[in-house]
């Protein structure tokens, strides 16, 4: 995720029309690649789900966020990015618990299924909310 991120927000500064639709089509990367791990067969094909298409569908759906959250916030700018990383730090620390009992009850194929639908539920409507503050300009400088 780390090493897309640079990429990904020069494309969106680039293309700043792209960014209105980058969080939807993150997470649908991101579900569809965990549905699609739960079918691998072998580590090639795991390495290519979860390790580059979920981190690909992870950057593509965080990045119009945090560059969001910069044209939001102008005064509390700090406590906003503080509560946004306090909030992933969060979800760092609850997400492998849960997955860790849907491992040992269910399996790890299923696990997965779930947690794809799970994803897909719980952020999919917050799309909607993930907006700019400031209107798309008509035209984009490019040096």
């Amino acid at each position: 995720m780390y090493l897309d991120t640079p990429f990904i927000t020069a494309f969106l500064r680039l293309y700043p029309k792209f960014t209105r639709w980058a969080p939807a089509t993150g997470i649908l990367i991101m579900c569809v690649s965990l549905a699609a791990s739960s079918y691998s067969q072998s580590v090639g094909h795991l390495i290519l789900t979860q390790g580059i298409l979920y981190a690909l569908g992870g950057s593509v759906c965080y990045v119009p966020a945090v560059l969001y959250l910069d044209e939001w916030f102008v005064k509390r700018k700090g406590l906003a990015f503080g509560i946004m990383w306090s909030g992933t730090g969060l979800g760092g620390v609850a997400i492998p618990l849960l997955l860790e009992f849907w491992l040992g009850r269910y399996g790890f194929r299923t696990t997965l299924r779930i947690w794809s639908g799970v994803l897909f539920a719980l952020t999919a409507p917050l799309v909607y909310f993930l907006k700019p503050r400031l209107p798309v300009s008509a035209s984009t400088y490019k040096s």
